[in-house]
């Protein structure tokens, strides 16, 4: 898979709202730190997920800080 910032926009979107994702596995899909930096907004909101795999997307510091 290869979804990159663009795929990552819509997966935010979907985490704003869901209420029964506890898992999510997003490895080796390129989303950057443009990706991490949705993620990470979505996040602030959406409480029910509670593992998130990023590993080998190209996240460089900023997007880690903003993770994190």
């Amino acid at each position: 898979n290869w979804i990159g910032a663009k795929g990552t926009k819509q997966i935010s979107s979907m985490l704003l709202e869901n209420t029964t994702l506890e898992e999510l596995s997003l490895c080796v899909n390129g989303i950057g730190d443009e990706g991490a930096t949705m993620i990470s907004e979505a996040l602030t909101i959406n409480r029910t997920l509670k593992k998130l795999a990023l590993k080998t997307n190209g996240i460089g510091d900023m997007g880690v800080k903003m993770i994190c």
